[in-house]
């Protein structure tokens, strides 16, 4: 059992205007969300499974459209969900190749259902999602160790917002000094340029004053 308390940005009621009709905003009568689990887990060597079963009450999305009483303004903040169920089946798989190779993949699936009340028509959305993370280890010659390493997240749903599966490269070297004198690394992520972030509002249910909006945010490598 887990309790999640808002942050305190969340719930402080200054505004930051977007334009003269819309507002960024906390919201001071979210709840904090309480958590019910239970998780089934199996060891095989170095291989771990798990089955995860959880219940939230309450649980919070952030950057919500909700209209003000006059319908003369846009409201941007964080709101409580009714609740959210999740069926999750999860892997961890190591593998050593060779002396000098090393590689492990972690994955998550499952269900996803939740219920939301402060929309204009309340709702129920069900949804099947997962993601991967994968790592490459090699240790090479004069102490170098070069790591690649990648992740994807599928379609996700986060309250009324939809968001595409995205995902990025990363890479990276170290050179170890004798003696532990220390270490040189480099690293670079998002090597590609593939982390952009695509999300909609208004592909779910109907928003506050009608709006159907895509937002695009590229992420910097």
């Amino acid at each position: 059992k887990r309790i999640s308390r808002p942050s305190y940005n969340d719930l402080a009621s200054f505004v930051r205007y977007a334009d003269p009709s819309a507002v960024f905003t906390g919201n001071p009568l979210l709840k904090p969300t309480i958590t019910n689990n239970i998780k089934l887990g199996y060891n095989y060597g170095q291989y771990t499974f798990s089955l995860l079963f959880s219940r939230d009450d309450n649980p919070i999305a952030r950057y919500m459209l909700t209209e003000s009483p006059q319908r003369n303004l846009l409201f941007v903040s964080p709101q409580n969900l009714a609740w959210q169920n999740n069926i999750n089946l999860q892997a961890n798989l190591p593998f050593t190749i060779t002396k000098w190779w090393t590689m492990s993949y972690s994955l998550t699936g499952g269900w996803y259902r939740y219920r939301i009340l402060h929309t204009k028509q309340p709702f129920t959305k069900s949804y099947m999602g997962w993601n991967a993370n994968a790592t490459q280890s090699f240790n090479l010659p004069a102490r170098f160790t070069v790591e690649l390493s990648g992740w994807y997240n599928a379609v996700s749903y986060r309250g009324t917002v939809k968001v595409d599966g995205m995902g990025a490269l990363n890479a990276g070297i170290k050179k170890e000094l004798k003696n532990k004198g220390g270490t040189f690394q480099l690293s670079v992520t998002n090597l590609l340029r593939t982390m952009q972030v695509h999300s909609y509002f208004g592909a779910v249910t109907e928003e506050a004053f009608n709006i159907t909006n895509h937002v695009a945010f590229n992420v910097e490598s």
